[in-house]
């Protein structure tokens, strides 16, 4: 996976406050908190090495110390080590935090399908034999297990 180097600030509007910024690499749709993302949390404001079309998850503090609320936002980064935020929402923590890892969960799911599609050999099919094509086949399938293995959700019929 190609990187790209980078620096991540983490917002902030609320007084001294901080919030924070991690690079998911997958969701724990048991959990209903931040402890959902998996991934490792991103050093504020230093340069750090990040996969191109990477999900990123900030929570940034909003509001006033006394007065204060934390939103929600998702990005990814782009080639050229920009963030791009996804769908241009901001989430309130803990009002919207289950629509916030429904779509972290379609970006990672779309992040993967770019993955694959990247990875997939030229192959002249018409010149392989039936057996050739079912090994090369069989190949795949065990590559895709290896990576990205099989949840109980991506199990689930309505997971299609």
């Amino acid at each position: 996976m190609k990187t790209v180097r980078t620096r991540i600030k983490n917002e902030t509007n609320s007084g001294n406050r901080k919030g924070w910024s991690k690079l998911v690499t997958s969701v724990d749709t048991t959990k209903t908190n931040g402890y959902a993302f998996v991934g490792d949390f991103i050093p504020d404001d230093t340069e750090v090495e990040l996969p191109v079309g990477g999900v990123i998850v900030q929570k940034c503090p909003e509001g006033s110390v006394k007065h204060s609320w934390d939103s929600g936002h998702i990005y990814t980064i782009e080639e050229n080590g920009e963030l791009c935020e996804t769908d241009g929402k901001s989430y309130r923590w803990t009002k919207d935090f289950l629509s916030l890892r429904d779509q972290v969960v379609k970006c990672l799911a779309e992040q993967n399908v770019q993955d694959i599609s990247y990875e997939l050999p030229e192959i002249d099919w018409k010149s392989l034999t039936d057996e050739q094509i079912t090994l090369l086949l069989d190949q795949c399938n065990q590559e895709m297990l290896r990576r990205y293995p099989p949840t109980t959700d991506s199990m689930h019929p309505e997971g299609l």
